[in-house]
């Protein structure tokens, strides 16, 4: 049996610290939110697609079906909804709310 050198990440939950009173990944746990500006991680929780995932799937197929386009003018901002907004490691890197403008600035339909 091959051992990975990478954490098992199962029920890690984040880590308070009372100094900086902000959440923490765990040790050697690296927490990515991939896909920003993009809809397939809204749109199924569990990648399998099975349907207990399906988290936003139904809302993006319909806008699709009425004639928009995933990652054109559907797009998704997705961010790890366990830690609080005010929450940025310093530096601070662009907040969500400045890079959910950035993308909106990016579409030309005038939105």
């Amino acid at each position: 049996m091959q051992r990975s050198s990478s954490p098992d990440c199962r029920g890690s939950g984040l880590i308070y610290n009372w100094t900086t009173r902000c959440t923490e990944a765990p040790p050697g746990v690296d927490v990515r939110v991939p896909g920003f500006g993009q809809t397939y991680p809204l749109e199924y929780l569990d990648p399998s697609k099975r349907s207990v995932g399906i988290y936003f799937f139904t809302i993006v197929q319909s806008l699709v079906n009425w004639g928009y386009t995933r990652n054109a003018d559907v797009r998704g901002a997705p961010y790890d909804w366990r830690k609080a907004p005010s929450e940025q490691p310093p530096p601070p890197p662009p907040s969500v709310a400045s890079s959910a403008l950035a993308l909106l600035n990016q579409d030309d339909n005038g939105f």
